[in-house]
This record gives C-alpha cells, sequence and structure tokens, in this order.
C-alpha cells in the first residue's frame, strides 16, 4: 500500500447518526468523485457543498465585502473537479443529478442559528453561478447528451425510470446552464419550454425562465397559464413557482396573484400553493423591510376567519425565528402581536402564534 487509504463510513446510511469527522477539502471531493457508495458519495458532496457555502458565509460576515470570481473559485475549485468527475461518470443520471445539486438553504440553516438567511442564499446562489460559469461546457455536453438519451429511450421504449433519470440530470445542468441569466441559456429555456413533450421538461424549463425574470419570463407566465389554466393541479405549480423564485420582485408578484381568480380564497390547496411557497423565496420573505414577513401576517389575518385550520399552518415560518439575525427576529416579533390583536383570533391560530410570541418575550 503506497498511500494512506480514505475510510468511506455509515455505506447505505447503516446508522441514523452525524458523523463528525476531520476530513479535508481533497478527501471530501475524492469521496464525492470516487465512492461507489451512492449513499456515501452524496454525503461527501454535501458535506463539501456546505463547507464552501459556509466558509464563503463566515468570510462575508466577517469581511463585509462580496465576492470576485478568484476568491469564488479558490473556495469551490475541489468541489469543482468533484462534479466534473460526476459528470463524466457512467452511473445512473437520477443519481448524479442528486449528487451534484446544493444544499437547500432549509438543510443548510440547520447547522447555525441567528444567521443572516438572505446573505446565506445570496452566497449559495454565488456557488451555484460560479459553478455554471466554470464547468459550462461540461454542463452543457451533459444536458445534450442527457436530452438525446431521453428522446432515444421513449423512441426504443426502455423503462420510464430510464427516461425519467435523463431528465432529471438534463433539469439540473439547466438550472446551473441558467444560473447566470446567459442570454444563450436563457433562450436554450425557452427552446425546451416549447418543445417539450412532457410536464417534467416543460415546469424545468418554466422555472427557470420564471427565475430569470426577463421579458421570457412574462412571455412564459401567461402562455403557461393559457395552456392549462383548466388543469387545478398543473395551476397550483403555476402559482407556486412565480411565487418561490425571481427573488425580490415577487413580493409585488404575489400581491397580485392573490388577487388572482385561480385563488379562490376558499380552496386550501390554491391558498397553500401561494402562500407556502412564497415564504421559501428567501429574498422576498425575508427582506429586511419587513415587507415579505407583513405579506404573511396579512393572509394570516385575512385567512384565520375563513380556515382557521388552513391558516394555522401557513403561520409556521414564523416558528422558526431562532435561526435569524436580531433584526428579522424583532420584524417577526411585530407581526406576531399585529396576529395577537385580532378580535377574535381563533384558537388554532392563537395557540400556534401565543406560543412563538411568549418565547421570543423571554428573550
Amino acid at each position: 500500500m503506497t498511500e494512506k487509504p480514505l475510510l468511506s463510513y455509515l455505506r447505505d446510511f447503516s446508522a441514523p447518526v452525524k458523523l463528525s469527522r476531520e476530513l479535508t477539502d481533497d478527501q471530501l471531493a475524492f469521496l464525492m468523485g470516487h465512492d461507489n457508495n451512492t449513499f456515501s458519495c452524496w454525503d461527501a458532496g454535501q458535506q463539501l457543498m456546505s463547507r464552501v457555502i459556509w466558509s464563503l458565509y463566515d468570510e462575508a460576515i466577517s469581511s463585509q465585502t462580496d465576492f470576485s470570481d478568484e476568491t469564488l473559485n479558490n473556495y469551490s475549485h475541489t468541489l469543482k473537479q468533484a462534479i466534473e468527475k460526476l459528470l463524466s461518470s457512467d452511473i445512473d443520471p437520477s443519481f448524479i443529478a442528486l449528487a451534484i445539486s446544493l444544499p437547500s438553504v432549509s438543510t443548510l440553516e440547520a447547522d447555525r442559528a441567528q444567521m443572516d438567511i438572505v446573505l446565506l442564499d445570496h452566497l449559495r446562489n454565488l456557488v451555484r453561478k460560479s459553478l455554471g460559469s466554470e464547468l459550462h461546457q461540461e454542463f452543457l455536453k451533459t444536458y445534450q447528451s442527457m436530452q438525446s438519451l431521453a428522446k432515444a429511450s421513449i423512441s426504443q421504449q426502455q423503462p420510464l425510470s430510464a427516461s425519467a433519470g435523463y431528465r432529471k440530470l438534463a433539469n439540473v445542468c439547466l438550472g446551473y446552464l441558467t444560473a447566470n441569466k446567459d442570454e444563450g441559456m436563457i433562450k436554450l429555456a425557452r427552446t425546451q419550454y416549447e418543445k417539450a413533450q412532457n410536464m417534467t421538461d416543460e415546469l424545468a424549463a418554466f422555472t427557470q425562465l420564471v427565475d430569470a425574470g426577463a421579458s421570457d419570463s412574462q412571455w412564459a407566465i401567461a402562455d403557461f397559464y393559457k395552456h392549462w389554466q383548466k388543469q387545478d393541479l398543473v395551476i397550483d405549480k403555476w402559482l407556486s413557482i412565480q411565487a418561490m423564485f425571481g427573488g425580490e420582485p415577487a413580493t409585488t408578484r404575489v400581491d397580485e396573484l392573490w388577487a388572482h381568480p385561480a385563488v379562490v380564497h376558499t380552496n386550501p390547496n390554491k391558498v397553500r400553493a401561494l402562500i407556502a411557497a412564497f415564504t421559501a423565496n428567501i429574498p422576498a420573505f425575508h427582506a429586511i423591510d419587513g415587507t415579505g414577513y407583513k405579506w404573511l401576517a396579512d393572509r394570516v389575518l385575512e385567512m384565520d376567519d375563513i380556515n382557521p385550520q388552513i391558516t394555522a399552518r401557513l403561520v409556521s415560518p414564523f416558528n422558526r425565528w431562532r435561526k435569524y439575525d436580531h433584526a428579522r427576529q424583532q420584524l417577526i416579533k411585530s407581526q406576531l402581536e399585529r396576529i395577537l390583536r385580532k378580535p377574535n383570533l381563533s384558537k388554532d391560530v392563537y395557540e400556534i402564534v401565543n406560543k412563538s410570541y411568549a418565547l421570543m418575550s423571554e428573550v
């Protein structure tokens, strides 16, 4: 043996534990790119991605500056190598799609408390853009290959799982390709949207067009509704994507959608599709001026008289107040106070809101 071995622990998720190991970025990247156990490969990748994002966060907090492309490249160099290795491998495309996807903000926030969640989301997006730029050719090549394989698998009557895997990886690559809002890549998304033969591809392309926020965004929103307005479940997706993506402008958009004929306030699915999705839009919901929190509180006050049970669930994003910085905690507290002042507040909503407010008052 000429080199020190690198052990792969907890293969196949053999124990439901969090294992703390002092592995270097290079070691995590090696496991991500070479481990033949899918869980260990995925877990190493998630750890490495999280480490890159949190390292950027810590530096941003200490230096109060944004990052140059060179700095981003230095932080994510080993990550890019591991992703490139996975993209060139012959393992299951659906697994590669999962392995190269960045951890969500909700996953990342589990590691810390009292964070600037908008900064965290911003830095996650910077890493996504950096990967999309540095690995542009690799993502584009994989996207084109997966699209071709998906079409061939249908014509050859292969199992549906095969074409689903090809589409999944192609759409993850499309997300990276459009991350920098390059005009050519937005055009690629529009082409996929226009030629889509299945809802998976159409929704994936629609999401990227909405997130880009360009003129194609408004066209896609109108076109999608025109074609699917009679399909309730599909329109739920139409509402959620508009509320969840597109950054801060989504605050104005959800106001307009709340008044849209498609959003029947007595229909729990429509209400959830819009409101719950908006609370997942980090820049809009957690805007430092408090407009996102106020919008949710306004909807809670309005919906409490219509459906208290659904409304009680909608208020749950305020329960995560401990995760956020002091300024946002105070903004949330002021909205909880507003809700508690409502005359004849339902028992369902009161119990949840009062519990959070009482805990905040003790801090």
